[in-house]
């Protein structure tokens, strides 16, 4: 099997439940060990996201963190990218592609119609887009809204930046794209937010396993950022190489939201280890299935997690429906070498020789 869709879900369990289940007793809640060892992951999922106060809380995956909490808030205005994942763009009371616009929107905004909640990603998952996350939290503070930032297609790939505190209200991320277990998350909350949602907990008995899951995922994912996407620069390069080497023609989805063709050098803001790449004359939903039966799995330009492959993410990038259609999504880790991509080259090369021509 060639996996080149991280940026879903790991391929395998790096931290697997079992590894810390054995040893935990059930009524957690109740267990001075059990409880001990949760505020030890605790601060240590503070400590590497670089925060020095706010609460962390351990439940599913960030989707499921985020429903929990806009059912606690659900009265106040909540405005998004428009390149925010399903689970977050569905709570947008209205969307905005630029943060430019976003001084206008939230002074606009009546007060009748409550506190504002801004969400804005801190790496695109399709893209790879790095968006300023610290420059959107301080202008959201600068107008006394909160700051919610999904951090999922982030952790492990752009570090985050200093002082989280001071710019940001919430971060939340899902262990299984590091190598958890499906099902497992994390959110931060700084003080000022939890304390105006009245002290936000969760319902039920902790997942200790999960929590100690995550934050070994986490810790080791941080640590590894600058050599992470160092790696994933060589596969980049050396991915579009091949591509042009054997006549397949496109360009990579940039974050200034048209194909590039240019050097790598030239190219605006966004990880390596997501690339967009739009294909010349093939469907990408035709070719992701070929590849599978290949036993090759790459993702496509629909927005995560809609069953139509809606192109919502990718048309808010400037790109029409036809030419979206044609976008892949080839993600790397560590797993990923330069074998697999000479796989995926040549099959997307046989799959044009035969269908396309």
């Amino acid at each position: 099997m060639i996996y080149l869709e991280y940026a879903a879900t790991n391929s395998f369990t790096k931290y697997p439940s079992s590894r810390y289940g054995p040893f935990l007793n059930p009524n957690a809640n109740y267990a001075y060990r059990e409880q001990k060892l949760l505020d030890e992951c605790r601060d240590r999922v503070k400590a590497t996201i670089g925060a020095k106060s706010g609460k962390v809380i351990f439940g599913g995956t960030s989707s499921q963190l985020i429903e929990n909490l806009m059912n606690r808030a659900k009265r106040n205005t909540v405005i998004c990218s428009k390149y925010e994942h399903d689970s977050f763009w569905r709570y947008g009371f209205d969307s905005i592609g630029n943060i430019d616009e976003l001084p206008n929107i939230i002074s606009d905004t009546p007060e009748s119609y409550g506190k504002m909640l801004v969400m804005w990603q801190g790496v695109n998952n399709i893209t790879g887009q790095i968006f300023p996350i610290e420059q959107i939290g301080n202008m959201c503070h600068s107008y006394n809204a909160f700051f919610i930032c999904d951090m999922t297609a982030m952790i492990g790939k752009v570090a985050i930046p200093d002082n989280i505190d001071q710019w940001c209200d919430m971060a939340v991320w899902s262990g299984h794209k590091l190598g958890t277990e499906s099902g497992i998350g994390c959110m931060w909350l700084s003080d000022r937010f939890n304390e105006w949602l009245g002290d936000f907990k969760l319902h039920g008995t902790p997942n200790l396993a999960g929590a100690c899951a995550i934050a070994d995922a986490t810790e080791d994912a941080c640590k590894t950022v600058a050599a992470h996407e160092d790696y994933c620069y060589e596969l980049y390069r050396y991915l579009l190489d091949q591509l042009s080497a054997n006549g397949i023609h496109g360009g990579v989805v940039n974050s200034a939201m048209k194909p590039d063709k240019s050097d790598a050098t030239e190219r605006a803001p966004s990880t390596y280890a997501i690339n967009a790449v739009m294909l010349d004359n093939i469907n990408a939903d035709s070719l992701q299935q070929y590849l599978a039966s290949q036993s090759i799995y790459i993702g496509i330009g629909g927005s995560a997690c809609s069953s139509l492959h809606d192109f919502r993410v990718l048309n808010a990038c400037g790109l029409t429906n036809d030419e979206a259609s044609r976008v892949i999504r080839v993600s790397f880790d560590y797993d990923t070498d330069k074998q697999d991509i000479d796989d995926l080259v040549y099959n997307i090369k046989q799959y044009k020789e035969k269908f396309v021509g």
